[in-house]
């Protein structure tokens, strides 16, 4: 995978290393991958956060042999605010959001995190291929994903792609400099509403490679196809509510209208 790096401003920074980047993993019932995550990068941070989410299947006892800090929550809170609650607990001045699907050996994340030294920027994230190709979402590229038009009109959807929060690299300063993610998002939509926040600022962006597997929906493939829509739309709509006006409002209506049934 191909990973884009954006950051809203460049600045001499200190070498990045497992020393100064904080790692926050957001579990929800996926214990297994959380497993074999720490076991590839249990000696890559002093700082491991791990916030579950009211998990059925956490077994604190099997992680008492990794060097991480636990946050139970006695509810799900959803995936935005277990980042901003392992975001108050970093130590470090750069954050690593990753979700325990995704697979990246202790090699490959020291190299990612010198390449984003040598680039200087502050955020980063998968890009390339179709399930992480998406747009910021607009009207246009909203109308467009869930019409016919969309196989004929690819040129309107928007150049900007959207940041996946299951792998972000991000300075803390930044992070909290546009206030974290926006806790109204349940699920869905929070990575979309944190990019736009950053491309406000005349976010630059570079590219660097690395290799990483994602397994997919390690948690979301446990909830039912009904209870995933209903979370899809309830995001869009307060999406738009916050970013859109009266015709996208109007058109992400409509659009919930047709398929949340």
């Amino acid at each position: 995978l191909t990973f884009g790096l954006r950051a809203n401003y460049i600045r001499k920074i200190p070498m990045l290393s497992p020393k100064n980047c904080s790692i926050v993993i957001v579990h929800w019932n996926s214990f297994e991958l959380l497993c074999k995550q720490l076991e590839q990068l249990s000696d890559c941070s002093d700082d491991i956060i791990v916030i579950d989410n009211n998990s059925d299947d956490f077994v604190a006892e099997k992680l008492a042999q990794y060097p991480i800090r636990i946050v139970r929550n006695p509810y799900n809170r959803g995936f935005g605010a277990a980042c901003n609650q392992g975001a108050l607990l970093a130590r470090h001045s750069w954050l690593l959001f990753l979700n325990p699907d995704v697979e990246i050996t202790r090699e490959a994340l020291l190299d990612w995190l010198k390449k984003n030294h040598e680039l200087g920027l502050a955020a980063s994230s998968p890009i390339s291929g179709a399930e992480y190709a998406k747009p910021v979402p607009t009207p246009a590229s909203l109308f467009l994903e869930f019409t016919p038009l969309g196989r004929f009109m690819p040129q309107l959807q928007s150049e900007a792609q959207t940041l996946i929060g299951g792998l972000l690299l991000i300075d803390v300063q930044v992070f909290r400099s546009i206030g974290g993610y926006d806790e109204r998002f349940f699920m869905w939509f929070e990575d979309s509403d944190l990019t736009r926040r950053l491309n406000s600022g005349q976010v630059k962006i570079g590219r660097v490679s690395v290799v990483v597997e994602h397994l997919g929906g390690g948690s979301i493939h446990q909830l039912g196809s009904r209870k995933q829509k209903q979370f899809f739309f309830l995001s869009m709509r307060v999406y738009a509510r916050k970013h859109f006006g009266f015709f996208g409002r109007l058109i992400t209506s409509l659009l919930s209208y047709r398929f949340d049934r």
